[in-house]
């Protein structure tokens, strides 16, 4: 099963929240861009598919949201891992 991302970002503009995707469909240079605005705090949620699931650690992450699970119990590791890792 397959999700778009971008459904669950939210596009009210009266909204307090923002957010920014991070998947396959975004080239490169957006996908950096993006990764970058959470980090720095612009954006209070960052929405991704398993293309974040590997290699991207931020530090302080306090909370990981599966909307899916993986269909593999390795790539569930994977991205709970990154909270896991956040103090280290």
């Amino acid at each position: 099963m397959s999700l778009d991302p971008e459904y669950r970002r939210p596009n009210r503009r009266d909204s307090p929240f923002t957010c920014v995707c991070l998947h396959s469909d975004r080239a490169p240079p957006e996908r950096k861009a993006n990764l970058q605005k959470f980090k720095n705090g612009d954006v209070h949620f960052l929405i991704c598919t398993d293309v974040a699931a590997r290699g991207i650690d931020i530090t302080g992450l306090p909370y990981v949201i599966n909307v899916t699970l993986p269909d593999e119990k390795q790539n569930y590791v994977h991205r709970i891992g990154r909270v896991g890792r956040a103090e280290r």
